[in-house]
């Protein structure tokens, strides 16, 4: 399990848990690409640069077009830091599997034969702890 926090002044502002690292990837150059935690590290003019922009400087380099005036860019910081980090314990798959066998596995067989002989209380009670746990463990977004 894969858990991505994004932080910002170093406090959490968001955080995600997935199943696999590629769903954390993939979520997570999502949501940079929507600039859903702020500006990625980048290069702006000088001018345009406040006096805090300047003081957080990473580097700066001359530019020099051709038919233009030169300037100078400097390189800023992302607004937010990406921290991963793998969970230990059971990925959500592996936890309802759990649940369905301890739960679910002894009485199914028993409840399928009842039913089939007419009587559905079991089967019921089956699908009633179904939905049960799913809402004890509901998936993940």
């Amino acid at each position: 399990m894969k858990r991505i926090q994004i932080l910002k002044n170093s406090v959490v502002t968001n955080q995600a848990d997935f199943d696999t690292d590629n769903d954390a990837q993939a979520w997570l150059i999502q949501e940079i690409d929507n600039g859903s935690f702020g500006l990625t590290e980048r290069w702006v003019k000088e001018s345009e640069c406040s006096a805090e922009d300047l003081a957080a400087s990473l580097e700066n380099r001359l530019v020099e077009p051709e038919f233009e005036e030169s300037y100078t860019e400097h390189k800023l910081p992302a607004e937010f830091e990406v921290v991963e980090e793998e969970m230990a314990g059971p990925t959500y798959a592996e936890l309802r599997k759990i649940q369905y066998q301890l739960r679910i596995d002894p009485f199914l067989s028993e409840a399928i034969t009842d039913k089939e002989a007419g009587d559905s209380i079991k089967m019921d009670e089956l699908l009633a702890e179904k939905i049960l746990i799913k809402t004890e463990i509901p998936k993940p977004e």
